[in-house]
């Protein structure tokens, strides 16, 4: 059976690479066309790219092994493919929508056309019926039928993560170091009280955190205090109401474990003889100084939440996520204003909450609301 392992570092081109991915076989033969893909592609990928593409070639490699050890492409065509996506649907029924077939595809596909380019395999992938596996060309490359297909499928309506399913989250021990945890735990609440997107998160900064004196004296005064956000989906500008309490524990943040990692970054440099130069956003890498990437506090929750269900504290079906966050916020704004007799149109309302350009856009978010009236 295929797995995949990981090398402590290696360098190409002078450029040095952290755990770099590697498909081995179940004799610990390393994959040589999948490491001379990697290789080949890797000036142009970020490392969050290979590492999903290693994931998605890994699950295609080890489909070929159930059928013949020796992974050839003799017998794949169209039809296998289809039946491929059938089988990855089946090992994964809790995906979301066709989007996860897809992008398995994706991967997949854009590899065989590299092994079809640098003369691997013969006719296997191409644009006319000649080839095996049919595909059509685009503006940003090529597509498959499937993958279209896929792309359409809509996920099914999801309850947003429960308030109490976050708590349990929360009271997970996960991180080793204080300092990570509250981190976490106050990006988590700005996604949760704020609705904020994951990248929206990570690109705060702090110019936009008012002064302590203006959240304290709105604390005192019950007042929400108002922000700018400056990177948002669509580029668009927004002003969102925050509470006193969560800027007042950001303000705290700012001023201690961020600033003893700022302060760490640059006795580090000075010691190296190196410039380092403090990012402007609020959250920032313990191990590189840098402002963090969303997928990085992605990662982070979707790690706690499985070690919650590993621990019995939540099930697969209690699911926290990023983006539910996000849900959550919207879900409890929709029935808070629905209940408000004053308010005509609390879908209207809702939208301006969350920054949507369409009410429509809010039946995701309506159909939690009933799926959470059912089960409750």
């Amino acid at each position: 059976m295929a797995y995949i392992d990981y090398a402590a570092e290696v360098v190409f081109a002078g450029k040095s690479y952290e755990k770099f991915p590697l498909i081995l076989d179940n004799n610990h033969n390393i994959n040589r066309l999948i490491l001379k893909y990697f290789l080949s592609q890797r000036v142009l990928w970020a490392d969050s790219t290979i590492y999903t593409y290693t994931k998605h070639l890994y699950d295609f490699i080890s489909q070929l092994e159930v059928e013949n050890p020796e992974c050839t492409f003799d017998h794949i065509d169209d039809d296998w493919l289809e039946a491929y996506a059938h089988e990855i649907a089946r090992r994964n029924p809790k995906s979301t929508g066709g989007k996860y077939i897809a992008q398995i595809l994706s991967s997949v596909l854009n590899f065989l056309v590299w092994c079809e380019n640098n003369k691997y395999c013969n006719n296997l992938i191409g644009h006319n019926a000649n080839f095996r596996i049919r595909i059509r060309p685009t503006k940003k490359g090529f597509t498959h039928n499937l993958i279209k297909y896929y792309e359409k499928q809509k996920s099914p309506p999801k309850i947003a993560p429960r308030d109490e399913w976050i708590e349990k989250l929360l009271s997970q021990d996960h991180f080793r170091s204080k300092d990570l945890e509250i981190r976490f735990n106050l990006m988590l609440e700005w996604g949760r009280s704020c609705g904020l997107r994951a990248h929206e998160i990570c690109e705060l900064t702090i110019d936009q955190i008012p002064s302590r004196e203006t959240v304290e004296q709105n604390i005192i005064e019950k007042k929400n205090t108002f922000i700018e956000l400056t990177v948002t989906k669509g580029k668009k500008k927004a002003r969102i109401p925050v509470s006193g309490i969560l800027l007042k524990q950001t303000l705290d943040y700012i001023n201690s474990e961020r600033n003893h990692l700022i302060k760490k970054f640059k006795k580090k440099a000075r010691s190296e003889r190196n410039a380092y130069i403090e990012p402007y956003q609020v959250f920032i890498s313990c191990r590189t100084g840098k402002a963090l990437h969303y997928r990085t506090f992605s990662n982070q929750l979707n790690a706690r939440w499985q070690k919650a269900v590993e621990n019995g504290n939540l099930t697969k079906y209690q699911h926290v996520w990023v983006h539910g966050l996000r849900h959550r916020f919207a879900t409890d704004k929709l029935k808070e204003i629905t209940h408000l007799k004053y308010v005509r149109d609390p879908r209207q309302v809702t939208k301006t909450l969350t920054r949507h350009s369409h009410a429509s856009t809010l039946d995701i978010y309506t159909a939690g609301v009933y799926l959470e009236d059912m089960y409750d």
